[in-house]
């Protein structure tokens, strides 16, 4: 029996050295798929067709806003803009009758331009719509995991920010 538990001493160890990882390769493995999630994720950015989908939102005063029972997205595809965002914020000037409570925009998008930024894997689109007599213009930073933050500055109301993710349009139809 002592036997035995000497065996078994030898095996884990010979185990644990055979597979086990220094931390160099584990480290060469974590960046590797930081990579391809990225290199997804750009390739994404770049077809130009893509969905933004808000889980919380964080207004001027810096409350934050659950949204998952709240309908909500940017979709964007070949240049238009599918725009309906839940807001909670202050409206700077008058809204008139029949304004919208939300932000609510189909149409082309103008200025639009997206930097890739490889060394932080963070991906910036911008692009500005004109909303009636309302100017909005949307700054968009992209994680390499698709986690995606959404500043909406306005023309008429105060700036409320966005967090959520990106994904492609065949995903958010499944």
């Amino acid at each position: 029996m002592k036997n035995m538990g000497k065996i078994l001493c030898v095996l884990l160890l010979i185990t644990g050295t055979t597979f086990g990882q220094s931390k160099a390769e584990k480290r060469s493995l974590k960046e590797e798929k930081a990579n391809l999630e990225y290199n997804g994720i750009k390739e994404l950015v770049e077809t130009g067709n893509f969905v933004f989908e808000a889980g919380r939102t964080i207004g001027t005063g810096g409350q934050s806003i659950s949204l998952t029972t709240n309908a909500n997205q940017i979709k964007i595809q070949d240049g238009e803009a599918d725009i309906f965002l839940p807001y909670f914020g202050i409206g700077e000037g008058g809204g008139g009758y029949n304004h919208e409570p939300g932000i609510k925009f189909k149409g082309t998008v103008r200025n639009y331009e997206t930097a890739f930024k490889d060394e932080s894997r963070k991906i910036i689109i911008k692009f500005d719509i004109k909303n009636g007599s309302e100017t909005q213009n949307f700054v968009c930073t992209v994680g390499r995991r698709g986690n995606t933050s959404v500043i909406v500055r306005s023309s008429g109301r105060s700036t409320i920010t966005y967090d959520g993710y990106l994904s492609s349009a065949e995903q958010v139809l499944k």
